[in-house]
């Protein structure tokens, strides 16, 4: 059942929370710019832990040798942290990432 929430955009931003409230609640932060910082670092993790074990939508980035694949993989921690922090919603990130891909993928750095 933890493997499903790797498969798509809106269950890593819920997972995103869980982990960040989990975390906040275990060390009793209460300082708002670390409960911030906490929730902008973890969905980076999230990605990171998806993209290093193949898991869901992460499995289809490359292998760990593929520098492509690391540069992916953080902008989709960084797209997940927009959206569980409530600044973007999910099709606009989605929609951004997808082009940025589709841009590094034609272009003549990775050719």
């Amino acid at each position: 059942m933890f493997l499903t929430y790797f498969s798509t955009f809106s269950s890593i931003a819920s997972l995103n929370v869980i982990i960040s409230k989990f975390i906040t609640s275990l060390f009793k932060v209460e300082n708002a710019f670390a409960k911030q910082v906490i929730s902008w670092v973890v969905p980076v993790l999230i990605s990171v832990v998806g993209f290093v074990f193949g898991y869901g939508m992460f499995a289809e980035f490359g292998t760990i040798s593929d520098p492509m694949g690391w540069v992916y993989t953080i902008l989709c921690g960084l797209g997940m942290a927009l959206v569980s922090n409530g600044i973007y919603d999910i099709t606009f990130v989605k929609n951004a990432l997808e082009t940025i891909k589709e841009i590094v993928s034609t272009s003549k750095v990775n050719k």
